[in-house]
């Protein structure tokens, strides 16, 4: 409508009939000027369309429209472009739905949520499967009295961004670890791309001969070759969110083999697509020394446990080989009068064993070397033979003298008692074998002394310290094996029981000490006068027990009477003349063996009764 002077304005009108007794009398109009508001709306229209026009001009980006029940009310931007893309059939969906639903839908509704909480929300966000980002913005729209009414959010299409953020990292991170190596491969092909100083010093290369190249020429070919090895670890990174890490046997240009560390991550390069970022460092040395100390730990406890000295030989020579990867490790005791060296424990690559092989060190070779100047030695044949026995290198190599030996010292009580040698069928020097082979032979020195010692308190534990003869536990154990055995076998059994007549006169007359000596020599004359099958032992302080396995009663009897002799003959400085006693019981009629021992002393007694120095057998023999 317009006003008398020209002026367009705007009423919205509401018309109610004028009804009295039921007829229309006429019509109430009422009339709201609405110019003001609809001049707003309109600025709001054009504003609006100002907005989405610029925002359909920028590259990259998507608007979105979200109403309270996070629903999508509008969609623009030049990424609303896409072909194929109905935005007319996403309006009024969920947002989370539209996101793609999943984790990423969530993410995008949980986001959207905070907005309309009115929070002005940030974040970064990943879309699969294709390698790109966005960040998006939210904020919350507010109605003319402030209330919330929904949220409007842009997203930024940040891929690209990302990637050369990546490769700065990258380059960043390949200059911070100019001491560790860094290799960028392709990924559909294994071609290598780039690789720093680093790299080419480890392999062996020279700056820029390893571009081009498959990076399996880089791993130590096993079971499969390098090329699969590269391929295998491929197909873990794959199936890993972060890097991979781990360690790969690795071949250098020479030949040489040794053990990397390698952090592996995929990266999107401009160029060449996606590449495999390696950053790697040599771990040889830590992984022997890790092998070397467990090794040396094992041995350790198997020394303390006290295991048998020829078990420990064989273990140290299975775990050197196994540390040095060498052709031949040997543990070898020297004869230094005979100069032959005699190996104990040994192993070979192949698993061969050449214990009992003897060295002849009266000619040239690594143990003979320590023996000569008492230090850890090399020896290499091939220099030694100066090129003229071809023939002789060969005959060496089959009785495995091996081209280049190492032998380092086993000492004990400051004597060589023998070495610790590692062989090799090649001459190329090998760095910090003397410095191993030292430490095992400290082992073997170790285990050496413990079997003694051990030997030692097992012989103390056993002998009495006077005589040297069989203690009486030791005779106690004995006589109850041998009498089972001769219950179980059918077999004689006789115990003879030996008393030293009048030896308290000897202490009393002449001291304890001559008395120890008249002991040790009788002990002599029993012990040499016993078979090797019987057990003589000092059962107490005069007393002596000889026990005579597959023995009757009476032949038993015989050889206690002719020693009986033996003792009486003899003058035993300084006090002349002795004699004993004895009594002699078989298992004839002995169940066990308290009655064995119990009816030879009493034939000792009825011996010493009837007038000493004679030989009593058991009545009821």
């Amino acid at each position: 409508m317009r006003t008398p002077s020209g002026e367009q304005r705007f009423a919205e009108a509401s018309y109610l009939p004028d009804v009295v007794d039921g007829q229309v009398r006429g019509i109430l109009v009422l009339a709201i000027d609405i110019t003001a508001r609809r001049h707003a709306e309109s600025a709001r229209d054009a504003s609006d369309a100002r907005l989405r026009a610029l925002l359909e001009q920028l590259p990259n980006m998507a608007v979105w429209l979200v109403d309270k029940d996070l629903r999508l009310e509008s969609f623009g931007g030049r990424l609303s472009e896409q072909p194929g893309l109905d935005i007319a059939s996403l309006l009024g969906k969920p947002i989370a739905e539209i996101a793609g639903g999943g984790e990423l839908g969530a993410q995008v509704a949980a986001l959207y949520a905070r907005a309309l909480n009115g929070e002005r929300v940030k974040a970064d966000i990943d879309v699969p499967p294709r390698p790109r980002a966005f960040a998006l913005e939210i904020a919350p729209l507010r109605d003319s009295e402030g209330t919330i009414s929904g949220a409007l959010g842009v997203a930024h299409d940040i891929s690209e961004r990302r990637l050369v953020e990546a490769e700065l990292q990258l380059r960043s991170q390949i200059s911070e670890h100019m001491g560790e190596g860094a290799i960028l491969t392709r990924r559909d092909d294994f071609t290598i791309v780039h690789t720093n100083v680093a790299v080419d010093r480890m392999f062996g290369y020279e700056p820029g001969e390893l571009i081009g190249q498959h990076v399996g020429v880089l791993n130590a070919p096993g079971e499969i070759g390098g090329a699969e090895v590269a391929e295998d670890i491929a197909r873990q990174v794959a199936g890993m969110n972060g890097p991979w890490r781990g360690a790969v046997r690795s071949r250098r240009k020479d030949g040489t083999l040794f053990w990397r560390h390698s952090t592996i991550m995929v990266m999107e390069h401009p160029e060449h697509g996606e590449l495999f970022v390696s950053v790697l460092s040599d771990i040889t040395e830590r992984l022997e020394r890790e092998a070397e100390e467990k090794a040396f730990a094992t041995l350790a406890e198997r020394v303390a446990e006290g295991d048998a000295a020829e078990e420990i030989f064989d273990a140290v020579a299975v775990e050197l080989q196994k540390i040095l990867e060498c052709d031949m490790a040997s543990v070898i005791r020297i004869d230094t009068d005979k100069l032959l060296g005699t190996v104990l424990g040994s192993q070979g690559a192949d698993g061969a064993k050449i214990n009992g092989h003897v060295l002849d060190l009266t000619r040239a070779c690594a143990s003979a070397s320590v023996l000569d100047t008492g230090h850890t030695a090399r020896f290499d044949a091939t220099a030694a033979f100066k090129g003229e026995v071809d023939a002789t290198l060969e005959e060496v190599i089959e009785e495995r003298h091996l081209i280049s030996t190492y032998a380092a010292p086993v000492t004990i009580h400051d004597a060589i008692w023998g070495t610790v040698a590692a062989g090799f069928t090649d001459a190329r020097d090998r760095e910090g074998v003397e410095r191993r082979l030292e430490r095992f032979a400290s082992l073997v020195a170790l285990s050496i002394s413990a079997a003694q010692a051990r030997e030692e308190l097992a012989h103390q534990a056993s002998t009495d310290h006077l005589t040297g003869l069989a203690n009486r536990r030791v005779f106690t154990e004995r006589l109850d094996f041998e009498l089972e055995r001769a219950k179980r076998y059918g077999r004689d059994l006789s115990l003879v029981l030996i008393d030293v007549d009048h030896f308290k006169q000897v202490n009393d007359r002449h001291g304890h000490d001559i008395g120890d000596q008249v002991l040790v020599t009788l002990a002599d004359l029993l012990a040499g006068h016993a078979r090797a099958s019987d057990l003589v032992a000092r059962i107490g302080g005069e007393e002596f027990a000889w026990l005579l396995p597959e023995t009757a009663a009476d032949v038993a009897h015989g050889a206690a009477d002719h020693v009986r002799e033996l003792i009486a003959a003899t003058t035993i400085e300084p006090i002349g003349k002795l004699t004993i006693s004895a009594g002699v019981c078989s298992n004839a009629h002995a169940e066990h063996a308290s009655d064995l021992l119990r009816r030879a002393d009493q034939a000792m007694y009825a011996a010493k009764n009837s007038g000493r120095n004679v030989v009593c057998r058991d009545t009821a023999d």
